[in-house]
């Protein structure tokens, strides 16, 4: 059988919107996962690369994946797939995250 794999991150589960939502409750921002369409967060919050590892290790502290709401029809399409393929999960983590 074939393997797909399947990204969680705007896959699976709406990172960018808990993402935001966190951002917003913690500096006062008025982000909706819609400003997210980089990963150069510094250019999204106006901040150095250094702010960004930091703001992001603290989100991580909140268990932001916690609170990750899933993608619309994403359990019926795994559910789908899973009869015709192996389906592996995976993810990319920030480097500074990587132990």
């Amino acid at each position: 059988m074939r393997t797909i794999a399947v990204d969680i991150d705007e896959v699976l589960a709406r990172f960018n919107h808990a993402l935001a939502r966190l951002h917003n409750e913690q500096y006062g921002t008025n982000h909706t996962e819609h400003d997210y369409r980089t990963d150069q967060w510094s250019e999204v919050w106006g901040v150095d690369n250094d702010e960004v590892e930091r703001r992001f290790a603290k989100f991580l502290e909140a268990n932001i994946h916690a609170t990750l709401e899933p993608i619309q029809d994403a359990l019926s399409v795994l559910t789908a797939l899973k009869t015709r393929f192996n389906l592996e999960v995976v993810t990319v983590r920030r480097e500074a995250t990587v132990d």
